[in-house]
């Protein structure tokens, strides 16, 4: 295969159900290029490379790999899809040339080794030619193989040494050097297929007699980019490595299948292209492979060392101290302390990283709620918002009768130091510090963003504007929620929670006013909330989903240039009532998970949930 062709044939590996201890961060060769990994039920790892022609093995509980199958061992060329076999005692390969190898170029063919030691078993050349790119196994234990350049699917039967064409369709091609990634569901009666060269999501359905049926397209919010490995980790749902070429990052996704469509959710970001991963007890095992590097836009530039990279399957869960509910609030410091803050008791907690919570603050009089927490490092404030927010929750949807207000805390004792009142009539909900110390406060109810300049003692009408405001029953008629400055410290992101809508305030030139543009989206967004620009400059919104309960974390780049509705990334699903975030440098976020969607239906009657939590997702690995 020449030069030109290689993107089309980039490949992927196998998921293996496994058990028992897994290596995490091993140490993979220098100038390895790892492209597939695949896993024994004893939680040992192989690992496959594209210019090594060679396959390494990680023990359990090893820091680093080892070798194990040679350089051209029964053919290899570069290393394709792995498969363990544990029942047969095999491990599987799809080998083909993608030009970067340097053994000498043979057919594309299925490979056999002993599991435990390593020996060539079989060498089985695809019939017609084409590319062995992955390969699924069903409960028989025959193998489907994809086949890179070819609108087809082989089957392979180990029983009988012999390949199959077990569908072919002009679906399953659509563009040169397309199927690549396989996976089966779990009940068997479907196989699941992604393409490289058009980003498409395939079903093929499995018939009761093992023949396939008409294979379909899945609807998908966007084109998968340079979609690769795939692997069933739940009954609809699948992860697929996207290694994001030419250009080179890529992401881990999560494809939840739901009829003829499927939902896409970002679970972790890379730099480096991941091809292929594995899960073991609840985390992925993945391979960057760096391959920009090697074929791609930074082609010529030395790699960076190679590692086993791991992120948890799920958002992780920090647990609250019992007593402390409904959180809301959250911040964290350079150095990774978290600050979280109650809505019901305006208590604020702290934890240093791998700490444990104390309490900072135990609320008061004075500051009676915590809606919204950002930290003012320069002058050491802990600066929130505190309406009598709980009243919204009652039937009649009412405020209480405390005056809402802005405070600041002593980020180090506790101490309060600022008390703002909220102009009357209005309702402080989310704010967002400057680097100067000026905060800007979203006005839930009187449809403005306020101002109070540094130092200041009064709060001033930054922005009103009639699109800002939201009439209907309860919390349909919350206006401005959540607040976010941009990375230029000019131009503000507000979103208003009952309408769904999202809006960017500019500020003006010298003396002019502000200007308000609406961000104009596929869909309007269910009951919007906290927000805050990520590390990259895109932005990150809450979806409380009062309604569904579907709560999310989306992200969408409302700083781009591009035309036309901006598409909305889901980055995680089925949250209860997130309400606020933070992001680290690193693009970590950290989300308060209020649980407060049976208070919004049933008001005070509604039991308070027994635990909360903070939610942590991946930043970029």
């Amino acid at each position: 295969m020449n030069l030109p062709n290689l993107l089309g044939a980039l490949t992927a590996a196998l998921l293996s159900a496994t058990a028992g201890s897994a290596p995490v961060g091993a140490s993979l060769p220098d100038h390895f290029f790892p492209e597939s990994i695949a896993a024994a039920p004893d939680g040992t790892l192989y690992v496959g490379s594209a210019t090594e022609s060679r396959i390494v093995r990680v023990r359990p509980g090893a820091a680093a790999s080892e070798p194990f199958i040679p350089a051209g061992a029964g053919g290899l060329m570069s290393v394709q899809g792995l498969l363990v076999d544990a029942k047969a005692g095999l491990l599987w390969a799809c080998t083909g040339n993608l030009g970067v190898s340097r053994t000498p170029v043979k057919p594309t063919a299925l490979l056999a080794f002993t599991l435990s030691s390593g020996a060539p078993r079989g060498r089985w050349v695809l019939p017609g030619g084409g590319y062995c790119n992955d390969l699924a196994q069903d409960t028989a234990g025959r193998l489907y193989v994809t086949d890179t350049p070819n609108p087809r699917v082989l089957r392979f039967d180990p029983k009988t040494s012999r390949f199959e064409q077990w569908a072919r369709h002009p679906l399953l091609g659509g563009a040169p050097h397309n199927a690549n990634g396989v996976a089966l569901s779990r009940d068997g009666r479907a196989l699941y297929l992604v393409t490289f060269a058009d980003g498409r999501l395939l079903r093929v359905p499995i018939l009761e007699d093992g023949r396939s049926g008409v294979p379909e397209v899945l609807a998908l919010p966007r084109p998968l980019v340079g979609a690769d490995a795939l692997r069933t980790v739940g009954d609809s749902s699948f992860l697929v490595f996207e290694n994001g070429l030419p250009s080179g990052g890529g992401r881990v996704t999560r494809i939840t299948v739901e009829g003829a469509r499927a939902t896409l959710e970002t679970v972790v970001e890379s730099s480096a292209e991941p091809t292929s991963g594995i899960v073991i007890d609840g985390r992925i095992l993945y391979v960057e492979s760096q391959f920009a590097r090697l074929f791609g836009a930074h082609k010529g530039q030395a790699p960076e060392p190679f590692r086993i990279a791991t992120a948890p399957l799920r958002p992780e869960r920090l647990s609250l101290p019992p007593g402390f509910a409904y959180p809301n609030g959250i911040t964290h410091a350079e150095d990774g302390t978290l600050f979280v803050g109650s809505v019901s008791s305006g208590r604020i907690l702290r934890r240093a990283p791998g700490g444990d919570w104390t309490v900072l603050f135990p609320g008061s009089e004075e500051v009676f709620a915590v809606t919204s927490l950002r930290l003012d490092a320069p002058r050491g404030l802990l600066w929130g918002t505190s309406p009598d927010v709980m009243g919204l929750l009652r039937p009649d949807g009412t405020l209480g009768k405390r005056a809402p207000r802005l405070f600041a805390v002593d980020a180090r004792t506790g101490e309060v130091r600022r008390i703002v009142p909220i102009p009357e009539g209005g309702m402080g909900n989310d704010l967002t510090v400057a680097p100067d110390g000026g905060l800007y406060v979203t006005d839930s109810n009187r449809g403005s963003v306020l101002y109070l300049s540094p130092g200041g003692e009064r709060l001033e009408t930054y922005v009103a504007d009639a699109r800002l405001q939201a009439k209907g029953p309860g919390m349909a008629a919350v206006g401005p929620a959540g607040i976010a400055l941009a990375p230029d410290g000019r131009t503000l992101a507000v979103n208003t929670y009952g309408p769904g809508r999202l809006f960017l305030v500019r500020a003006g030139a010298e003396g002019a006013p502000p200007t308000v543009s609406e961000v104009e989206l596929p869909r309007r967004m269910e009951n919007p909330d906290g927000m805050r620009f990520a590390p990259d400059g895109r932005l990150l919104v809450l979806e409380g989903a009062a309604n569904s309960g579907d709560g999310r974390v989306v992200r969408i780049d409302v700083l781009g240039t591009a035309s036309g509705p901006r598409s909305i990334e889901v980055l995680a699903s089925g949250m209860e009532s997130p309400v606020n975030l933070t992001v680290t440098a690193d693009g970590r976020v950290w989300v308060t998970e209020a649980r407060l969607r049976e208070r919004l239906l049933h008001g005070a009657s509604a039991k308070v949930p027994d635990a909360f939590w903070v939610t942590a997702l991946s930043g970029r690995q």
